[in-house]
């Protein structure tokens, strides 16, 4: 049994970490870098000095035992207990320092009433001991990420009724219904376009949240295409069968191209209200509240919409 947790049984119950979360040997060997024969050794050595198994390897593949779920499982909590400890000693000093883990959804930086750059560039300006992180992915993923304690700051189009969550609102991103070259809507007449051949358009469907206000304002009838990003989405419309929403700043460029066909302006229009999220019991870091300043003061076109914090 473990009567004190010494550099080396950390280091262990991380590979040991590694491998649950991988499902293999080959896959943790990607990610630790090292070879499976020393990650072996590292198991074997790390259920010695517990006296019990961890996992089953062998042909019949990798599974965990089920006191191997519990260590992972305690393992994971002094994971974030050490994250805590790190953050409180950060605050503690003068500097802000330390790293910034933010999340941001894909395809922001041409949105007018958003400087992400101007902010970032402000950041790094004014915390030159500071590390930033940047993840793009997917609302939910961010969002998980956030409620995981694997990002310390997330900016998207969330769910701000989440209790777990502070949300502070940013902007709001107007979105349009667009078809592409080959459609056999491109570049009709719009007064010409009737509801009935909207409605009956084979649609790109949302996999993911577009917050309060998100609608089409009918019903979809068909759709045999989801895509989980605004490229995807774009890809899918530009290829010609469907009709979807992007965001206007996206898909101007694209539309003076001729690669787009802007439909029905006065219907078919979703905005997107986009936040910044934390942890909503979790205090701000040096670095996070550094980074809130930025944006307030450069980030934004309005300072006083990024001060309006949406109720939970």
């Amino acid at each position: 049994m473990l009567n004190q947790l010494s550099a080396s049984d950390m280091r262990a119950l991380n590979v040991f970490a590694c491998v649950a979360e991988a499902g293999s040997f080959v896959g943790a060997q990607e990610i630790l870098n090292i070879s499976q024969s020393t990650i072996s050794v590292q198991l074997s050595t790390l259920e010695a000095r517990l006296g019990y198994r961890l996992c089953e390897r062998g042909r019949g593949g990798f599974r965990l035992t089920e006191r191997g779920h519990a260590v992972l499982d305690a393992f994971k909590e002094l994971r974030t207990s050490i994250a805590g400890f790190r953050y409180r000693l950060n605050d503690l000093g003068a500097n802000a320092v330390g790293t910034l883990r933010l999340g941001i959804l894909d395809n922001v930086m041409s949105e007018p009433t958003f400087r992400i750059v101007d902010t970032l560039r402000a950041f790094l300006n004014r915390a030159p001991d500071a590390k930033i992180e940047i993840t793009q992915d997917t609302q939910q993923r961010l969002r998980d990420a956030i409620l995981e304690d694997r990002l310390d700051l997330a900016i998207g189009c969330f769910d701000t009724q989440n209790l777990a969550i502070r949300a502070v609102a940013l902007y709001q991103e107007r979105q349009h219904a667009y078809c592409g070259v080959g459609h056999p809507l491109f570049g009709l007449p719009r007064e010409a376009i009737s509801q009935r051949q909207i409605e009956e358009s084979d649609w790109v469907q949302r996999g993911y949240f577009l917050g309060r206000g998100d609608h089409y304002g009918f019903d979809v009838v068909r759709s045999t295409a989801i895509a989980a990003s605004i490229e995807a989405v774009a890809m899918l419309i530009m290829a010609g069968r469907h009709i979807g929403f992007l965001p206007s700043h996206y898909a101007g460029p694209h539309e003076a191209a001729g690669r787009l066909y802007h439909l029905s302006p006065e219907t078919l229009t979703v905005d997107r209200a986009f936040s910044i999220i934390s942890r909503s019991e979790r205090q701000d870091t040096p670095v996070m509240t550094v980074f809130r300043e930025c944006l307030q003061e450069v980030g934004m076109d309005s300072a006083a919409s990024a001060e309006q914090e949406e109720p939970a």
